[in-house]
């Protein structure tokens, strides 16, 4: 059993600060607990509408938005199984767990998947990409914006610009990203951009939400193989009329409008310079608690999730149960090949200055430090992209 298991059974709650699921706000919680309603009438229509028009800016798109009653995984293969067919051929550039696991629902839905992979705690450059689709044609590109796995951003931009040249569908899994870094969907040319509830928008799990170029669908609408429950087209055709295909998860719909709401409401900008003053901050204060702690990302340290490597004699396993007892915070371990190495730190959606000052006092405590240069050089970091 997990440590953050065994707390719940003694009846306390830490507070997540995981890569996901994130720390839901109250307010939200309560729309979840709201009777539920048909989702066939005109109180669900409304909700659908707001959800709609407030997800549409996070995209950065004037496209499809369709809703899925799945986590992000079931985004990206809806994605897959819409977009292609098996044999064709497409190039997943891995750059963590999650880079594979796209190639992964690639491999197995038939498609020919090539790799583009960098070491971990690297980011995928454009001129490696430009190099690598010099060298065959491809149908597609799989791309992770956002790798929570060891807490690395590609530069989506530059990687879109590579790509625009070459005519490829541009499949985006921004699952940890949307709400917290500009994804800029219409202006970069991505065709397919997948995220999910339980992330920067400050939800519980249980929604895939993917945005569609007019190109993807028109492509989904030639596939003969496009599945049934998954079926983009069926999404929109239903979404004309503010409604579903199938039953949605209406409770949840609840609560990803007012997560919505929040986030208009705080501002898009502002919501974006937040994170990049958590990771600013976060990542000032974990460089002042060498040699216990250094910072696994090599080159684009994400603003929504730091992964810490801990130096041994102190181990991931010690100083998480010691953040979790002492200090009630959730954090998560390393993914695979780096369990056993690093503490990974979720800091996007509910999260303030104020947690990355206590996500930095558990750290010291964990290795019997003091917290008090972390903490400065974390409030100079903040200050410095805030402002005063």
């Amino acid at each position: 059993m997990d440590t953050a298991d065994e707390t719940l059974e003694q009846g306390r709650r830490p507070r997540l600060m995981l890569p996901g699921p994130t720390e839901v706000p109250a307010q939200v919680l309560k729309a979840l607990s709201r009777p539920t309603i048909g989702h066939r009438g005109g109180e669900f229509r409304a909700v659908y509408r707001r959800v709609r028009a407030a997800l549409g800016p996070l995209f950065g798109t004037t496209g499809e938005v369709v809703i899925l009653p799945a986590a992000g995984t079931g985004g990206l293969e809806a994605v897959v199984e819409n977009l292609f067919v098996p044999g064709d051929r497409v190039l997943a550039c891995v750059m963590g767990v999650f880079g594979e696991r796209f190639a992964e629902v690639a491999h197995r839905a038939g498609l020919e998947v090539d790799l583009l992979e960098v070491p971990f705690g690297r980011a995928i450059s454009p001129a490696a990409l430009s190099e690598r689709l010099a060298r065959g044609r491809y149908r597609g590109v799989l791309l992770t914006h956002n790798e929570t796995s060891t807490g690395v951003t590609m530069d989506l931009e530059a990687v879109a610009a590579v790509l625009r040249e070459e005519g490829v569908l541009v499949c985006v899994d921004a699952v940890s990203s949307l709400g917290a870094i500009p994804v800029d969907m219409d202006r970069l040319g991505l065709d397919a951009v997948v995220s999910c509830s339980q992330k920067a928008l400050m939800c519980p799990p249980g929604l895939a939400l993917v945005a569609l170029s007019g190109r993807a669908l028109r492509v989904s609408k030639l596939n003969p193989r496009r599945p049934l429950y998954w079926d983009f087209l069926q999404y929109v055709r239903h979404g004309e009329g503010a409604g579903t295909p199938y039953t949605p998860a209406v409770n949840l719909w609840f609560a990803l409008a007012v997560a919505l709401d929040m986030i208009h409401a705080e501002g898009l900008e502002r919501v974006y310079l937040r994170h990049r003053g958590l990771g600013a901050a976060f990542r000032a204060g974990i460089a002042e608690l060498v040699p216990h702690y250094r910072l696994f990302a090599v080159e684009g340290p994400s603003d929504t999730v730091t992964a810490v490597e801990v130096i041994p004699p102190l181990t991931p396993q010690a100083v998480r149960k010691r953040a979790l007892e002492d200090h009630g915070l959730a954090f998560a371990g390393g993914q695979k090949g780096l369990a056993g190495k690093l503490v990974r730190v979720g800091h996007m959606g509910y999260c303030s200055f104020r947690e990355i000052e206590l996500a930095l006092c558990a750290l010291a405590d964990a290795a019997g430090l003091d917290p008090a240069g972390a903490l400065r050089a974390a409030e100079e970091a903040w200050e410095g992209v805030m402002g005063r």
